[in-house]
């Protein structure tokens, strides 16, 4: 008599479920819908199980990018403070630094996140004003001027010197 009440039970709640259709978790198709399926199939379960590695879920991820963001700040702010005369020469030794394989120092000035940087983000502009420049910016504005070139071909080597060896 028992037995009879679960397949009763199990019938029904199959019913219920009956021509209802349920979107999957993963890809988004619909499937036609069970009490517990989630995933419309094994391959898209496998896939939404997985952890996404990305900045908002790797913390080592997360840190280098608030490193960056903290270089490019502290650069920018060194160079403001610089009196206007001494500016360009603090760009060229930290363009030689970054050639010579300073990889941090690349990372920063080649930036492109940096160069175009939110609103949100303005605090990494120099002393943390709207008006001033990032430090991406103000590299990228150096070498077009000087080099007629992108600051991510000269940082990386990928273009030569001016003809006339200007660099200041």
């Amino acid at each position: 008599m028992a037995s009879n009440t679960l397949l009763l039970t199990l019938t029904l709640s199959k019913k219920a479920y009956e021509g209802r259709l349920g979107t999957c978790l993963h890809c988004k198709s619909t499937f036609p819908q069970r009490s517990n399926k989630k995933y419309c199939s094994p391959k898209c379960r496998q896939y939404g199980n997985r952890v996404k590695q990305n900045s908002t879920n790797s913390p080592t991820t997360a840190r280098d990018v608030e490193d960056t963001l903290h270089s490019a700040r502290a650069l920018a702010d060194l160079i403001y403070d610089l009196p206007t005369s001494e500016q360009l020469g603090f760009m060229r030794e930290l363009i030689e630094s970054a050639r010579d394989g300073n990889t941090k120092l690349r990372r920063v000035l080649s930036n492109q996140y940096i160069r175009h940087l939110p609103k949100e983000q303005d605090w990494v502009r120099g002393h943390g004003s709207r008006d001033n420049f990032t430090i991406s910016e103000m590299a990228n504005r150096y070498f077009w001027r000087f080099w007629k070139a992108n600051v991510t071909d000269v940082v990386y080597g990928l273009c030569e010197e001016p003809e006339t060896g200007e660099t200041t």
